[in-house]
């Protein structure tokens, strides 16, 4: 499945309704799986309405290289 291109619902920012789109499985996490919309439009909206805090660098870090551990994407 890793590395496959699937047609999927892509939801709008209101989540009402949905397009099908492209997307590229980049990780498979038992039944679900991480993908990346595959498109050539930026779409500056977003379903965030709120900010509520930021993370440290460190920990910022942390999460990064255990996310790349999770989907294969570490170099060590």
């Amino acid at each position: 499945m890793v590395g496959s291109i699937y047609l999927a619902k892509i939801y709008f920012t209101d989540l009402s309704e949905y397009k099908i789109r492209p997307v590229l499985v980049i990780k498979e996490l038992g039944d679900d799986c991480i993908c990346l919309q595959m498109t050539s439009q930026v779409n500056n909206n977003s379903i965030l309405f709120k900010y509520i805090a930021n993370i440290k660098e460190q920990k910022l870090k942390a999460i990064f290289k255990l996310f790349c551990k999770e989907i294969g994407c570490d170099e060590a």
